[in-house]
């Protein structure tokens, strides 16, 4: 079954928009870093920090804020994309992606800070859990897409769209697990130097997933059913 004509352009367009916005607001962001912002080490909670970037931190916030509401605007054209057949994957992905994109509103709104509402690093914690909630929900999706006549086995789309959820959660995890077995059986001086090394930066991870994640949603886009 074909999309309708309303999804094929409106879902392109809005990616687009989220496109602009997100890496164009922390890419200006960033140039106004006063030390020089190197991606693969300094998160992206830094660009929107009063502390870390004085003089564009606005930039950075104003840019989460506005994506989070444009990944509300996506999540109802996502779901029509897959109303027709996928109704199993497809409510949890809707609802955590939801979750995850007002999560990530909301992370854009309160200023990283040590001190926010009576709660220390609040920025922070809302991240991860829009970061965790937004991972989970591209898993559901990959489902769906997955289940669909064009993502046969062999078929190079099945290969790019599991590529791109799976590889950087798999690698994610697997830094984050070393640096906890690292932790435990190794020495502080031996689990410092792991947690600034590349490999287990999460500043990389979540840059490498911001790309991930927008290339995927427009295979979804893009890729029409049978």
């Amino acid at each position: 079954m074909a999309q309708s004509g309303s999804l094929t352009w409106k879902m392109p367009a809005l990616l687009i928009l989220l496109g602009m916005v997100f890496f164009g607001s922390l890419l200006r962001a960033a140039a106004f870093s006063p030390r020089s912002y190197d991606w693969r080490y300094n998160v992206i909670s830094s660009l929107a920090s009063p502390r870390d970037n004085p003089d564009a931190w606005h930039i950075g916030q104003g840019g989460l804020i506005v994506t989070g509401l444009l990944l509300v605007g996506l999540n109802p054209l996502l779901y029509r994309r897959f109303a027709d057949a996928n109704r199993g994957p497809l409510l949890p992905a809707s609802f955590l992606f939801l979750a995850g994109a007002i999560l990530l509103a909301l992370t854009g709104w309160i200023v990283p800070g040590p001190h926010i509402w009576g709660g220390r690093h609040l920025h922070e914690h809302l991240a991860q859990f829009s970061a965790v909630c937004l991972g989970l929900a591209t898993i559901f999706y990959l489902l769906c897409l997955l289940k669909e006549k064009l993502f046969r086995p062999g078929q190079p789309a099945r290969i790019i769209a599991g590529t791109l959820v799976i590889v950087p959660l798999a690698v994610l995890l697997l830094s984050r697990l070393a640096l906890v077995v690292v932790h435990v059986t190794a020495s502080a001086a031996d689990y410092e130097a792991m947690k600034k090394s590349l490999w287990c930066s999460l500043a990389l991870w979540e840059w490498i997933g911001a790309v991930c994640l927008y290339a995927f949603f427009w295979m979804i886009a893009l890729v029409h059913r049978e």
